[in-house]
């Protein structure tokens, strides 16, 4: 699947979740009850999460560039899952990203975290460098990844930009180690 496909279907998904978003914040505001707001936690960071929602679906892109799917526990951290799209080839990433506030922001996040990933190649090359693999062989890699990251959600909407580093180590099944530095930007819509 090429990687425009991928991003038109990405943006697809978050207008139908911002739209269910939108319609569920216009009810909440018609009814006079902050949205989201079941938990009764005083904590400024979950009060947002809370009214934006507990999950976000976005896309990521630059380095590995996909899907990418967050859910916050009562705690306020996240599990992030992210589908990314190479040149024949997909990965798959999860996320254990723990939130601070360092700055006198609600609505500005610093996250980070680690976790690991694997990636499938089908002859041709894979991911952020293209000569991680050989051309002619499928490969298999798996790898462990950490991340830094920024986060500002847009206030009176379900959006949220992100910047972030995911350096990650790979070894594969050609027999090769990988380090790659992994920038991203993200967009994603909360529910």
């Amino acid at each position: 699947m090429k990687k425009s496909a991928i991003t038109i279907l990405g943006v697809a998904i978050m207008v139908i979740a911002l739209m269910s978003t939108a319609n569920k914040v216009q009810a909440s505001t018609l009814n006079g009850t902050p949205e989201g707001d079941t938990t009764g936690v005083s904590d400024p960071k979950l009060q947002i999460a809370n009214n934006y929602g507990i999950n976000a679906l976005g896309i990521r892109a630059i380095g590995t560039t996909g899907i990418t799917y967050k859910h916050f526990n009562p705690k306020g951290n996240a599990f992030e899952a992210i589908l990314g799209f190479g040149y024949n080839s997909f990965s798959i990433t999860g996320l254990s990203e723990k939130y601070a506030s360092p700055f006198d922001s609600d609505y500005v996040d610093l996250y980070y975290g680690f976790g690991g990933h694997a990636v499938f190649q089908s002859d041709s090359n894979l991911g952020v460098d293209r000569n991680r693999f050989d051309n002619d062989d499928d490969a298999f890699g798996l790898g462990v990844d950490f991340i830094l990251g920024l986060e500002m959600m847009i206030p009176d909407t379900p959006l949220a930009l992100s910047l972030d580093v995911k350096p990650f180590f790979e070894v594969a099944t050609t027999g090769n180690a990988y380090f790659g530095i992994d920038p991203g930007f993200g967009v994603k819509v909360f529910f």
